[in-house]
This record gives structure tokens, sequence and C-alpha cells, in this order.
């Protein structure tokens, strides 16, 4: 991978992280959903 995918992919899984301490995946559902 490129670097600038492999940042952005790091950058996902450290936020992921800190979602399932505060609700888990419910964080990621759009309000229209």
């Amino acid at each position: 991978m490129t670097q600038p995918i492999k940042d952005a992919v790091d950058t996902v899984y450290q936020r992921l992280e800190g979602w399932l301490g505060h609700g888990g995946f419910a964080a990621l559902e759009a309000p229209e959903a």
C-alpha cells in the first residue's frame, strides 16, 4: 500500500478503537439511516 493509504487505515482503526469504548458502532450510523 502507498503511505497515504496506510496512514488513513491507521487513523480509521484508531478511531474504531475509540468508538468501541463509546457506544460501539452506533457512532458510525448516519442520522438519516
